[in-house]
């Protein structure tokens, strides 16, 4: 390894370094984390020498094959086809001997200035490490510099549709629609919408890594007329519109949309894809790994009410409704494993009044005598006493439960288990799940990561722990779960059989460490992020990943990187051979 110095000395030229270069470098050498390496001290100290290293031989993608996964290899050809996933975009490259995927992942694509140009028809040459997904072979680049644009795709003009000719026999086509958008919803790998434009409706995807580019994401609102080009798809038997790019959608003008308000017991299935606006009373809540889903009667009918967690998240309070609180909601009718859904776009189109006080009980009324019976006698004058004034006393906690008491009719009320074991613990994208037991039957206690962030003992949460929790009951595809409001709702019981926390040097962690939670100290000297975040840090004894999943990244320090100075407690795993550690949470990552 070459160290070089971070800026250049004044008057010195500073050169552009990509892989492949020859260069003679003069500086100390010394040893970094077990690596020899030259620190060079001057970029005076550096030249660039004629020729160049192969780092990836020429290869032709007919002649690729699952011998060559883990290989590099070199491939010039044309871009045949252009297709965005949810986390990046893969190119279809042909040589003329053979097509190979190139797959550019979503940071690699955002450092390309050339990005917009990577389109069918464009020539490109690559080099990266041959993969293997489901039987097919990739080229997965590691650097922008892997990457060279020899022409860019030569102009073409895309051709106008109108929506209600499109069929099956466009697909893979780039084609232009123009019409108003109906409605936009979230979900879970970016937003999806109805465009109409007279003649029929289209439905209109937007990856995620489009709708970050668009500069007008906010003007995306029903009502929005839209001039989009891109590619048609299928899905689900339903035609969609994939734009390439955020050049590819472009808003036009607004038009005021009639949304009509119906009763629940209306709505059909048929109604898929029409905004509406209902009303009725929630009668059950629930959550899910990536929102809330509750129930809405009108004493018509019932629809499920799906809030996504960025529309829930703006909710005021960042909760669901309540039970028995009245909702009126103007959203997209959808279906969904047969049933009937509302959703709205966002928290805006949502509209709570919290469910009615519970009446006071009527004052006791003094029985009227009989007639003829004597005149009660009046009760003696109370003995003045000093008072005090009142105050409201503390709020009343939940009764304790046992698991096996809980049902169904539990669902929405606020209870609290003094006392359950962690039988299993579950990790997925908003949170933590853990599968408690008390003797009479089984639960699941969800806690979402911002709650756990709150958790004081979260470290001691590990199967065996003995915890009591406090929490509103939900139903998730028919298993009850407890779901604590804030980190105040988990303490521990008694903890499990398990090593202490423990301070470590990283030059002293070896494989036998797996599954302990040690706390190490180091500064970052790399960093990769593909919406989770990987830290290498050094102490002078040794290097080590800290691993940071995406469900931590919002609840991190500001400013990680290299250079950084890190407090890290963590569980010591091991991936593909090497030694990570993994936070619990962003709270255990702290910046000295």
């Amino acid at each position: 390894e070459a160290v070089l110095p971070a800026a250049p000395e004044a008057g010195a030229l500073l050169p552009r370094l990509v892989p492949g270069q020859v260069l003679e470098v003069v500086g100390a050498v010394d040893s970094y984390g077990g690596t020899a390496q030259v620190s060079v001290g001057r970029w005076s100290d550096l030249a660039l020498l004629e020729g160049e290293v192969t780092i990836a031989p020429p290869r032709r993608a007919g002649d690729l094959s699952a011998g060559d996964v883990g290989r590099w290899a070199r491939l010039q050809g044309e871009i045949a086809e252009a297709r965005p996933f949810s986390a990046g975009l893969k190119l279809a490259l042909d040589d003329g001997t053979g097509r190979v995927t190139v797959l550019l992942w979503d940071d690699l694509l955002r450092s390309l200035a050339e990005a917009g140009d990577l389109a069918a028809g464009a020539t490109l040459a690559v080099q990266g490490e041959v993969t293997e997904y489901r039987g097919e072979l990739e080229i997965e680049p590691e650097l922008g510099s892997d990457l060279l644009l020899l022409l860019p795709p030569a102009p073409r003009e895309v051709p106008a549709r109108a929506a209600g000719e499109l069929s099956a026999g466009d697909l893979g086509q780039v084609v232009r629609v123009e019409g108003v958008l109906r409605s936009l919803r979230p979900f879970s790998a970016g937003r999806k919408g109805l465009l109409d434009d007279g003649t029929g409706t289209v439905t209109l995807l937007l990856w995620q890594d489009v709708c970050d580019g668009l500069p007008n994401l906010d003007e995306l609102q029903p009502g929005s007329r839209l001039r989009v080009e891109g590619e048609v798809a299928e899905y689900g038997g339903e035609l969609e519109i994939v734009p390439l790019g955020p050049a590819g959608v472009a808003v036009t003008g607004r038009v005021a949309l009639e949304v009509p308000r119906v009763a629940l017991g209306q709505i059909q299935a048929e109604d898929a894809g029409q905004t509406v606006e209902v009303s009725g009373r929630v009668t059950a809540v629930s959550a899910f790994s990536r929102g809330a889903r509750a129930i809405l009667d009108d004493g018509t009918g019932q629809i499920v009410l799906l809030l996504w967690q960025e529309v829930l998240d703006a909710l005021e309070g960042g909760e669901a409704p309540a039970v028995g609180a009245g909702v009126t909601v103007r959203g997209e009718v959808a279906e969904y494993g047969g049933e009937l859904e509302i959703v709205p776009p966002a928290a805006d189109a949502v509209q709570v009044e919290a469910p009615p006080a519970s009446p006071l009980p009527a004052p006791a009324q003094p029985a009227t005598p009989a007639a003829g019976s004597p005149p009660a006698p009046e009760p003696p004058a109370p003995t003045p006493a000093v008072t005090s004034t009142p105050t409201s006393p503390p709020p009343t906690p939940p009764p304790a439960r046992t698991i096996g008491s809980l049902g169904a009719a539990d669902v929405g009320s606020e209870v609290t288990l003094a006392r359950a074991g962690i039988a299993e613990v579950i990790y997925f994208s908003r949170g933590v799940q853990y599968r408690l037991t008390d003797g009479t039957g089984t639960i699941v206690l969800l806690l979402w990561q911002n709650v756990l962030e709150e958790v004081p003992e979260r470290l001691d949460l590990y199967p065996g722990s003995q915890v009591w929790v406090s929490g509103r009951v939900q139903e998730y595809e028919g298993a009850l779960e407890i779901v604590p409001r804030d980190g105040a709702g988990v303490g521990l019981v008694a903890p499990g059989d398990r090593q202490p926390v423990e301070e470590r040097s990283l030059g002293s962690i070896t494989p036998s460490d797996e599954g302990r939670v040690l706390a190490v100290a180091g500064t970052v000297t790399r960093a990769e992020s593909r919406g989770w975040l990987r830290l290498w840090i050094e102490d002078g004894t040794g290097e080590m990943l800290i691993y940071l999943p995406e469900r931590l990244v919002p609840h991190l320090p500001q400013g990680l990187g290299p250079g950084v100075r890190l407090a890290v407690t963590g569980e010591v795993d091991i991936y593909q051979g090497m030694l990570e550690i993994i936070p619990l949470a962003g709270a255990d990552v702290a910046v000295r």
